[in-house]
């Protein structure tokens, strides 16, 4: 009951205690669970919905502003040829061919890596073709 009552809210309670020895174990158990429910803490904070679009756009901005951060710190690494975009048909043949290469034993490596996007398209084609082998 305490998640029912706790939580994000504000919660009163009402306790309804009778004088009447008749009814006297329901007061108690009442009185008992009211004395418990003291000691729930809530913290009622004030939801915010917000606007779908709204948050695209920020984390678009967001996005654009760390991609400049990304850029400016290449370059500052001497990294500036480094390209964070979705590989071309060509650039992924290339990758593919290193990677076949590789696996033939006709290479002794795959290359120079300069992203992890290059990593993840090397082991994407290596378990491709691992996968045609079983």
């Amino acid at each position: 009951m305490r998640d029912s009552l706790g939580g994000n809210c504000k919660t009163v309670m009402i306790a309804n205690v009778w004088p009447e020895s008749l009814h006297i174990e329901e007061t108690l158990a009442c009185l008992k669970f009211a004395t418990r429910m003291l000691k729930v803490n809530n913290e009622a904070s004030v939801n915010v919905i917000q606007d779908p679009t709204l948050l695209i756009k920020r984390y678009e901005k967001e996005i654009r502003d760390l991609k400049q951060e990304l850029a400016m710190h290449d370059t500052l690494k001497n990294r500036g040829r480094i390209n964070y975009a979705a590989y071309g048909p060509d650039e992924l043949d290339e990758v593919r061919n290193v990677a076949e290469n590789f696996l033939k034993g006709e290479r002794d490596d795959i290359g120079e890596i300069n992203s992890l996007k290059h990593v993840r398209e090397v082991f994407s084609y290596i378990k491709l073709q691992y996968r045609r082998t079983q």
